[in-house]
């Protein structure tokens, strides 16, 4: 059985986690990075019983 994600039971059901990356590259290096997720959405959902879309 698989521990909790960040308090929440699994369900074996399969998500869909949103995620956009920006990268600012410098000598070819990552130099900044900012990100953003929908993790906090997909928790709730989980902690209803599912995405509000079903």
């Amino acid at each position: 059985m698989m521990p909790p994600l960040l308090g929440v039971a699994p369900t074996g059901k399969p998500i869909r986690i949103d995620v956009i990356d920006i990268v600012r590259v410098k000598d070819g290096r990552y130099a900044e990075h900012w990100g953003i997720n929908n993790l906090s959405t997909v928790l709730a959902d989980l902690q209803r019983g599912g995405p509000s879309d079903e």
